[in-house]
């Protein structure tokens, strides 16, 4: 024995305590662990909360707010119609949200974008989706696929692709695999 101890997570979690599952993608992995520990903490944190729950006031929806659910609707029902099965909409946590998950078929999961403006000034809704936002999509596409896999694909990792929806005025336009 050399009597070095295992390397650490910056969290202080050995990083050799958990055995790597085999076949699946080390994303996925890291993605189902980081979960795990999520809700571990938000267990304990529940507990220790005496019961106190922080209270929720109704928040009305700007004009413009409203605008924009009209749109991501108007969106989903379009892509339902065109074959696409909804998994889920406005998906969040603490890396960003994802405004709609759709199963193309048996193996695929798409991700979409939904984006809308008035008019096509200034770029447009596709010039809004900077590469900064794709890097957000993607770290919060990576930290719903474990559930993503076990809800709507059985466990397996899916192929996945985004998708963008962009709405300027009435027109609406599908790009899809667009990043």
């Amino acid at each position: 024995m050399s009597g070095k101890k295992p390397a650490e997570h910056a969290c202080g979690e050995s990083l050799t305590s958990a055995p790597m599952p085999q076949g699946r993608p080390i994303a996925f992995t890291l993605a189902a662990a980081a979960q795990h520990r999520l809700r571990a903490r938000q267990r304990s944190g529940a507990a220790t909360c005496s019961g106190a729950r922080r209270q929720t006031h109704e928040h009305r929806l700007s004009p413009t707010q409203q605008r924009g659910l009209q749109a991501e609707s108007r969106a989903i029902a379009w892509l339902c119609a065109h074959g696409l099965q909804l998994l889920g909409t406005n998906l969040r946590c603490r890396y960003g949200e994802l405004d709609a998950v759709f199963r193309a078929d048996a193996q695929t999961l798409v991700i979409v974008e939904i984006r809308h403006r008035r008019n096509a000034q200034h770029g447009g809704a596709a010039a809004s989706i900077t590469h900064a936002k794709q890097q957000r999509l993607r770290r919060t596409a990576a930290w719903f696929l474990p559930q993503l896999a076990a809800s709507g694909f059985g466990g397996r990792t899916p192929h996945y692709r985004f998708d963008a929806v962009c709405i300027e005025g009435d027109t609406l336009n599908w790009l899809p695999a667009v990043f």
